[in-house]
């Protein structure tokens, strides 16, 4: 999988809708500019299929479901192939990131019931329930213990609006999404 985090830099100052920085994301890719992941080759993948996965995101105040075209690049050294997965799409996930962050900004704003705040975005409580435990997780990863017992879960937010080159930063360090599901159990062994 190769990640692509050029636009989500750009968020908080162009206010467009997660759909369109995925499509913009994906039409602006030159493959042949990527560094394979698997062997460190570069200017050696070029576009090799696509997949189709559902893109769930904000439209005004309620979800958005799209299908959206995947491209998978083929590494001309080693042959192994990769998604290219846009910033604000999460791996293995069908929410956009900024579709969790928003839902997850309103239940630490209080501003609701769990029960209207689910209803109003379409998630079960259960979605949101596991969304907060993995987004505690992660808050705590990056933080370190001390430092995360002293920051809010909405200050921590604000941190992320505010800090550009969060999500790249901790798919270096850790090698994986922020709110990735995927690696949980992986991380949980490891404490």
């Amino acid at each position: 999988m190769i990640r692509n985090f050029q636009l989500f830099c750009n968020l908080n100052r162009i206010r467009r809708s997660d759909f369109l920085l995925l499509q913009d994301s994906l039409t602006s890719l030159n493959p042949s500019t990527l560094i394979c992941p698997a062997c460190g080759a570069s200017h050696c993948c070029t576009l090799h299929a696509h997949y189709f996965r559902d893109f769930i995101c904000i439209s005004g105040n309620s979800a958005a479901i799209h299908s959206v075209k995947i491209p998978r690049l083929i590494c001309s050294s080693c042959r192994h192939t990769h998604a290219v997965l846009p910033a604000c799409l999460i791996p293995h996930a069908s929410f956009s990131l900024f579709f969790i962050l928003t839902v997850l900004r309103s239940y630490f704003l209080h501003t609701d019931t769990v029960e209207n705040l689910c209803s109003r975005f379409s998630i079960s409580c259960s979605t949101l329930y596991s969304w907060l435990k993995l987004f505690s997780l992660h808050k705590e990863l990056w933080l370190g213990v001390l430092e995360n017992a002293a920051c809010s879960s909405l200050d921590f937010l604000l941190f992320l609006s505010d800090c550009s080159d969060f999500l790249q930063s901790f798919f270096l360090r850790f090698r994986f999404s922020f709110l990735q599901q995927h690696h949980v159990a992986t991380f949980s062994h490891r404490t």
